[in-house]
């Protein structure tokens, strides 16, 4: 998988803890469900990872971009569902479309200030339902509406179904 760390502006300066072994634990940890980091710190090595201590983990994985993580996701998902497409043969199926609102403290996400002393991102999904996988991802901030967000969302080759706020209805 080769994704350009530059740009995205990164630059390693990590010793023992790169972005590769970040990224060979997080699927470690999706794989075998790992409960937290310190397990996974304790448990890692046995796994064939190279051995890490949990606040190392913790420390870097603070500071990594999440635009990484996020292009890493899409990369395996566009691979994964390119695979389960050619299986299926169906010529339409269905193409489920929702979101959902992260909250955090205030100070986490200073750029996106969702209520009070709240900030949050929203995750709009468009999930294919014969392969269980999502086919994109669209981040925003939480208090965006998801109307004009569908337009991202939307694939020819599937029937939509999604809720009404996707929809724009003037009623003249």
């Amino acid at each position: 998988m080769a994704i350009n760390l530059k740009e995205f502006g990164y630059v390693e300066t990590a010793r023992k803890c790169a972005v590769p072994i970040l990224i060979s634990y997080l699927i470690g940890a999706a794989k075998n469900e790992w409960k937290s980091l310190r397990h996974a710190a304790d448990v890692g090595p046995s796994n064939g990872l190279v051995s890490v201590n949990h606040s190392s983990l913790s420390k870097y994985l603070k500071a990594l971009d999440y635009g990484i993580i996020k292009r890493i996701f899409e990369v395996i998902v566009r691979k994964l569902n390119c695979a389960a497409r050619r299986q299926l043969k169906m010529p339409k199926t269905l193409l489920a479309v929702d979101s959902t609102t992260i909250t955090v403290g205030k100070t986490r996400l200073p750029w996106a200030v969702y209520h009070g002393e709240h900030s949050g991102i929203k995750l709009h999904v468009s999930f294919t339902n014969e392969t269980s996988m999502p086919l994109k991802v669209v981040e925003t901030t939480g208090l965006k509406h998801d109307g004009p967000i569908g337009e991202f969302l939307e694939d020819k080759r599937f029937i939509l179904v999604c809720d009404r706020t996707y929809f724009s209805i003037d009623i003249t």
